[in-house]
């Protein structure tokens, strides 16, 4: 389950490319988008639809790692519905995700995860799911009299 959970993180927080300081280079294509990048650490090219959308890539990092994506429209957006990824170590992973909407967010409901190198495929349903707002605290300084 944390497997298939945390492949679904990046996407949904939008932080799939990296974080550090890093040269991308955006290059038109009948069917979107290359997007290059080389950073501290990782080069890459990802494949991007029309909208900017991430349809597959390869990354090098300390790992060769090939990706692939689905997104499909959902009620309040777009939302991940299966991925794969593809590393050296690991062999081909792959994933499915079908949504619930809880409290206004687009959570995973069912995910699902194959693993091609262990021959095995695991099922999970997330029910009973809540979600968890952030409060916020408006600090001033005392108003004078």
């Amino acid at each position: 389950m944390q497997t298939g959970l945390s492949n679904w993180v990046p996407y949904a927080y939008g932080e799939v490319l990296p974080i550090a300081p890093t040269n991308y280079q955006f290059e038109k294509t009948p069917t979107g988008y290359n997007l290059s990048m080389d950073g501290q650490g990782i080069t890459g090219k990802l494949i991007l639809d029309p909208d900017l959308h991430l349809r597959e890539g390869v990354i090098e990092t300390s790992q060769h790692i090939e990706i692939t994506t689905k997104f499909v429209n959902a009620p309040n957006g777009l939302v991940l519905a299966e991925s794969s990824t593809d590393t050296d170590h690991a062999g081909v992973a792959r994933f499915t995700y079908t949504y619930q909407v809880v409290d206004g967010f687009q959570l995973p409901q069912h995910v699902g995860v194959t693993s091609e190198q262990n021959k095995m495929t695991l099922n999970y349903v997330l029910t009973d799911c809540k979600a968890q707002r952030g409060i916020i605290v408006n600090v001033a300084p005392p108003t004078k009299p």
